[in-house]
């Protein structure tokens, strides 16, 4: 039996750039996201490819004794009527609390996990402005930014105010 229940419990697959193996696990949280959530994700952001859309990511976060944090992404929640280009979206400080009024957990431990967006043609990266909004809004360790590119067709996670590049696993479901 495995000293790392936690590892057991999760289906694993090689990412690039990080080692599954037991003794090399990422410092940094890991995003784990049920494929409904991803598709979900992707259908919004490929609705205009010509400007950045983005949205807000539902969750909870889970931690065990000598495993990464893992974030997982339960719901994702689409943001209209925003300031956007083919360069930039921008959800104005008066559209929080109609955001915030779709929220209604039905666990009470779910919680805003951070972000998602999309970059038409950029590719997978945070910009500037990306960085001082993990900074200013998502400031824990686990909070993330997802990044989509509906050209590529390819998807990135951050986490945390650095929004330091981190692994995504995606699950079959988003149960508990």
């Amino acid at each position: 039996m495995s000293d790392k229940p936690e590892r057991d419990a999760i289906q694993w697959r090689e990412l690039p750039g990080f080692s599954s193996a037991a003794t090399d696990l990422p410092s940094v949280p890991i995003v784990k996201v049920a494929q409904a959530v991803l598709r979900s994700v992707q259908d919004h952001l490929n609705g205009d490819i010509t400007i950045e859309r983005m949205g807000l990511l539902l969750g909870y976060v889970e931690q065990q004794v000598g495993a990464p944090l893992i974030v997982n992404i339960l719901a994702s929640h689409p943001l209209h009527s925003l300031s956007a280009s083919s360069t930039h979206v921008a959800m104005l400080r008066d559209q929080w609390p109609s955001a915030w009024r779709h929220f209604t957990p039905v666990k009470p431990d779910i919680q805003l996990l951070g972000w998602y967006h999309s970059h038409p043609g950029h590719g997978i990266f945070l910009s500037t402005t990306d960085l001082n909004t993990q900074a200013l809004w998502f400031r824990q360790q686990w909070h993330v930014a997802l990044v989509y590119d509906p050209i590529s067709s390819t998807l990135g996670a951050f986490c945390g105010p650095q929004g330091c590049r981190t692994p995504i696993l995606a699950t079959d479901s988003n149960d508990r």
